[in-house]
Parts: C-alpha cells; sequence; structure tokens
C-alpha cells in the first residue's frame, strides 16, 4: 500500500459482561495500492474481549471480506 489507509467503522454492535465483551461491526477501506491503482472494500469484523487485571484484552479477532457478486471478489483479489 502507498499513503494512508482510510477505515470507517459502520453498524457497531457492543455487548458486555462484567468480565467479557463482545462486538461485530462493518467497515469500509479506502487505499491506494503501490500500482497507484485507488482499492475501496468492506469488511466485517468481530471480537471478543475479556477483562484481565482491569485491563481489557482482545483475546479473538475475526476479520472477513464483503463482497456483492462473485465478480466483485475476483476483481478485488485480482487487482491485489
Amino acid at each position: 500500500m502507498e499513503g494512508p489507509i482510510e477505515f470507517e467503522i459502520h453498524d457497531l454492535r457492543i455487548a458486555t459482561g462484567d468480565d467479557v465483551a463482545f462486538g461485530h461491526y462493518t467497515g469500509g477501506v479506502r487505499c491506494r495500492r503501490k500500482t497507484g491503482v485507488k482499492t475501496e472494500y468492506r469488511v466485517r469484523v468481530s471480537v471478543g474481549l475479556r477483562k484481565v487485571g482491569g485491563a481489557w484484552l482482545i483475546v479473538h479477532e475475526h476479520v472477513s471480506l464483503l463482497f456483492a457478486s462473485m465478480e466483485a471478489m475476483q476483481a478485488a483479489l485480482g487487482s491485489a
């Protein structure tokens, strides 16, 4: 990647307990590849946290790409 990576969080949902929490959201990512091509895509993120010694620590995180179609997925992966 060249230059800054822009990241926006959408539809954030958080559920908490005394010592555990879970969150999920979709994110928008925009950047410029080393080839100069601008790219934009969406991801879905899930994260699990546990409170240890008074601090919240991420104990699990999963990120997946969102695609509207097989063609969009192939185009995005082909420009990597």
